[in-house]
């Protein structure tokens, strides 16, 4: 099995993220409705980003090879980060990714001179703001949350009573007025940045909701080491943003993950009943 398959089949991703919103193509740019027609870009090195997938009204969710035949010279985006704030790009024509797979696009009128430092983005194009509610960062020591997400590690073999929340966010995501949790949590700040693993290593995203009269928490993405391994590629993660992505008034989540050689995407989607991967995709050696 390939580098990057591996990559993608044991994290579900790793990488730096933007999700590229392209509602239109040709004369009617930034004009069709919101979801229409929706472009996923997920890493940025120096002046490239690189294609995760699509979301086509048509055709539902799209990989990355059939999402590069959506993006034309002089595609703009709009840049998101988790407050909502914007930036604009503009992007070119896409090429094959010889040396870390996949289709990359060159920012247009972007310095070259920039060192090919990767940095996670959300990046969206097209009129309509998909930026419908914005998390709302809360405290990293929660007692109930800490317990919670470590129940998920016990059920993979890690004996643990609280977790090392890294990131935990309050946001609607389904729009019927009650907010959803998003938790990341890591034993370590080192997990997925270097190529070993420490007995009791963890790294997940959870997601806590309320749905048939009881609250659920449940994984996106779950590691777990129970014994320390001296070369290995555990995968570290962040929430990178919430953003209506297909146009259906529900903010899908999007996921960036790393590991010492690649990154990459993930997107969830979250009827407020369960949550389901619709588009993955990585870059690494």
């Amino acid at each position: 099995m390939s580098q990057r398959k591996r990559f993608l089949q044991g994290s579900g991703l790793a990488a730096l993220i933007a999700i590229a919103a392209i509602a239109g193509m040709g004369r009617v740019w930034g004009k069709q409705r919101p979801g229409a027609r929706t472009v996923i870009v997920g890493l940025s090195r120096g002046p490239d980003v690189w294609i995760a997938g699509a979301f086509d009204a048509g055709r539902g969710w799209r990989t990355d090879e059939q999402a590069r035949l959506l993006v034309r010279q002089n595609t703009p985006f709009t840049r998101y980060d988790l407050r909502g704030q914007a930036k604009r790009l503009v992007v070119g024509t896409p090429e094959l990714g010889e040396a870390v797979g996949g289709w990359f696009a060159t920012q247009v009128n972007a310095s070259t001179n920039r060192a090919p430092q990767e940095v996670p983005l959300l990046a969206l194009s097209g009129a309509a703001n998909p930026i419908r509610r914005i998390p709302r960062p809360q405290s990293l020591r929660n007692p109930v949350y800490e317990r919670s997400a470590a129940a998920l590690l016990r059920g993979k073999g890690l004996t643990i009573k609280r977790v090392r929340l890294t990131q935990h966010l309050r946001i609607d995501l389904n729009g019927d007025g009650t907010e959803e949790v998003l938790l990341s949590a890591h034993s370590r700040d080192a997990v997925g940045r270097e190529p070993r693993v420490q007995r009791g290593d963890y790294a997940l995203v959870a997601l806590r909701f309320a749905a048939g009269g009881r609250v659920r928490t449940v994984p996106l993405v779950r590691e777990v080491n129970t014994r320390a391994i001296p070369f290995s590629a555990p995968n570290g993660y962040r929430i990178l943003g919430c953003a209506d992505i297909n146009g259906d008034g529900r903010l899908e989540i999007a996921l960036y993950s790393h590991y010492y050689e690649g990154d990459g995407i993930e997107i969830f989607t979250f009827d407020g009943k369960a949550v389901r991967s619709v588009i993955t995709a990585g870059w690494g050696v």
